[in-house]
């Protein structure tokens, strides 16, 4: 008997019937660690559900979302009520939830969570001991694997901003067994590399159990004692791993990081044209202004011509030579009238003066002292005359009554 054919929407139409006729999908209760959790523009939360063996999708509608408290986020353990859905498009299928309960902390999110309150204690997150990133990067390291997309993001972004940038890939694996070691090793290889400016460590988003390499305490401790600076780009914008906190830059992507790491050299260009331009427009207005100040003093040397100050001051000093020996000449004047008059004053007070007048001053001849009075008379007198001394002896002396 031939076999019926039938087309693959007709097979995903039969798989959802018989998914949803069953009662216990109709009616599950569900335990496990959540896992990749992302809220959504349109309000619905996507998630997995997993444990050590198995994940299954989750989705909580927006209006079911609405009537939850807990914030669903990557790490914790929950309990969920709700049925199964089919999607009949890509064949897959997920659990639409009601109800959710906290069931406590995941053990790869606790254990992550210890050893990053442990480490950030230890001093290794502290931003005193991040290095700077170099703000022109011309060799450019990265540690990620060869076959994902975050080498061909970073080479993209890095090549289109700076076309002679250099790039040395140090491949690793980025999940799963071995990774942490290969990401270890990666790092030792570049560290090798003196002239390298910059590291990236990182890799495109995953659940966050893909992520767990990065949150190896050994690497953290490499990443610390690194001497070249580094950037952490690990996973999506939402998701934070030990290695971004100890790092010296977080990026939230493989190719922001890129961004932040490879200055765009069609900016620098355009800051170099305008830091020429603000020069030559700064250059001529120094020139314009010496040229004004050289003008300005062309003028007044002009006004202020050697020979033209010489010539004032020579008239000035004439003009004040002038007024001197006028003021000179009062002024002797005025001294000699003066002189006159005091040279009349003192003839006239004057002994000699007297004397001419017919008169004489007697001194005793021995002692020399002045004789004022005819009863202080001595034996031998001196008699001053105008014209002559006369030494002569006293015979008799005549006071006259009443004087």
């Amino acid at each position: 008997m031939a076999e019926k054919i039938i087309t693959v929407s007709q097979l995903s139409e039969y798989i959802g019937s018989v998914l949803l006729t069953d009662p216990i999908l109709k009616r599950l209760y569900v335990k496990g660690e959540v896992s990749n959790c992302t809220y959504h523009s349109n309000g619905n939360v996507y998630f997995t559900l997993k444990d050590d063996n198995a994940a299954i999708k989750c989705i909580v509608f927006y209006d079911i979302a609405e009537q939850i408290d807990l914030r669903i986020e990557d790490g914790i353990s929950v309990s969920v009520k709700g049925h199964l859905i089919h999607n009949k498009k890509d064949g897959s299928y997920s659990i639409a939830i009601k109800e959710i309960e906290l069931e406590g902390s995941g053990k790869i999110y606790e254990e992550v969570e210890l050893l990053k309150r442990r480490l950030q204690k230890e001093g290794l997150f502290d931003e005193a001991h991040k290095k700077s990133i170099p703000a022109h990067v011309n060799k450019l390291g990265v540690v990620t694997s060869a076959t994902g997309a975050a080498i061909r993001d970073i080479i993209n972004v890095a090549s289109r901003r700076n076309k002679n940038i250099e790039i040395i890939l140090s491949p690793a694996k980025v999940q799963g067994i071995g990774a942490e070691e290969e990401i270890i090793n990666a790092l030792l290889l570049l560290e090798e590399y003196a002239d390298l400016d910059v590291i990236i460590i990182g890799r495109g988003g995953g659940s966050y159990e893909d992520l767990n390499a990065f949150n190896s305490e050994k690497l953290a401790r490499m990443i610390y004692d690194c001497p070249i600076p580094t950037i952490s780009a690990v996973g999506h914008e939402i998701d934070f791993t030990i290695a971004d906190f100890v790092s010296d830059m977080r990026a939230p992507t493989p190719s922001s990081a890129a961004e932040l790491a490879v200055e765009d050299i069609g900016t620098v260009k355009n800051r170099i044209n305008r830091y020429e331009e603000s020069i030559y427009r700064n250059t001529l207005k120094i020139i314009d202004n010496y040229n004004r100040h050289i003008a300005s003093s062309c003028a007044k040397l002009h006004y202020f011509r050697p020979h033209n100050v010489l010539y004032r001051e020579e008239k000035r000093v004439n003009r004040l030579s002038d007024s001197l020996y006028k003021a000179a000449a009062v002024y002797i004047n005025q001294k000699n009238m003066r002189c006159s008059a005091l040279k009349e004053k003192l003839d006239a007070l004057s002994p000699l003066g007297v004397l001419k007048r017919g008169y004489a001053i007697i001194k005793d001849q021995d002692t020399g002292t002045l004789i004022k009075s005819a009863k202080d008379s001595r034996n031998s007198i001196q008699v001053f005359m105008q014209d002559g001394i006369i030494n002569a002896d006293v015979k008799k002396v005549q006071l006259n009554e009443g004087i």
